[in-house]
């Protein structure tokens, strides 16, 4: 967060002009940057929030030599 807002401050300060439509055109990047990053992780957590817990072995941590029961 604070690598973003030392970005928007940068991106403002090297604004050509200080009137608000140079602040808004400079100040769009570190926010999409921002905003795509924060959507990216919703997604994240939802798609893993949806599967099931994979910590543990399907098998019931038996091991491979018990699931197929051939060795």
């Amino acid at each position: 967060m604070l690598g973003i807002a030392l970005s928007l401050c940068a991106s403002i300060a090297s604004a050509p002009q200080l009137n608000i439509f140079a602040i808004a055109v400079a100040a769009r990047p570190p926010l999409a940057l921002l905003l795509s990053v924060e959507l990216l992780n919703q997604a994240f957590k939802r798609h893993h929030g949806a599967q099931p817990d994979s910590a543990e072995p399907r098998n019931g941590g038996l091991g491979l030599r018990a699931q197929r029961g051939t060795w």
